[in-house]
């Protein structure tokens, strides 16, 4: 499966200190180009890390580029950087990573996959490439993060996960 990805769903598991867990699943994650450069390779946040654990960027093509622009004006709500990962995915007929509930709602009127945090926890349990202890531990983390207000990830659900395990 191929994955055009913003930047939150990679900023809920460098919160929870555990940005390696996702690049477990046998999926190909990537980004585009530009929106790494703009949000994701300020030094000290993930300072290529993640690209070395398995992000790939990618060149957006000049009708993608077209087609961002095109959402950003329908959906003025979303940013420039949204529009792009939402057009690569739409483009290339990719699944799209992305927490961002405006996003997944425009995405999904494109007709787009929406996957996030919680898929991919549920994938790495499914699939077993977690160990019950581990998956409590990242589960109990990021409602922590959550109850103190650094994550914005549906609580009900992660305990739902947790205590499916």
């Amino acid at each position: 499966m191929y994955i055009s990805s913003d930047t939150n769903v990679w900023n809920d598991f460098r919160e929870a200190d555990f940005l390696d867990v996702p690049f477990r699943l046998p999926f190909h994650f990537h980004i585009a180009d530009i929106v790494y450069q703009d949000e994701m390779s300020i030094p000290g946040y993930f300072d290529d890390r993640i690209v070395a654990l398995g992000l790939h960027h990618v060149e957006v093509t000049e009708e993608e580029i077209a087609d961002a622009e095109r959402l950003n004006q329908e959906s003025p709500g979303l940013s420039i950087q949204d529009c792009i990962a939402l057009s690569i995915a739409r483009c290339r007929k990719w699944t799209l990573l992305t927490g961002d509930r405006s996003l997944s709602t425009r995405a999904r009127k494109e007709g787009v996959e929406v996957r996030g945090t919680l898929w991919i926890l549920e994938e790495l349990t499914r699939r077993s490439l977690c160990t019950r202890q581990e998956m409590t531990r990242i589960c109990n983390r990021m409602e922590g993060l959550v109850r103190s207000g650094r994550l914005r990830l549906p609580l009900a659900e992660l305990q739902r996960i947790r205590e499916s395990l």
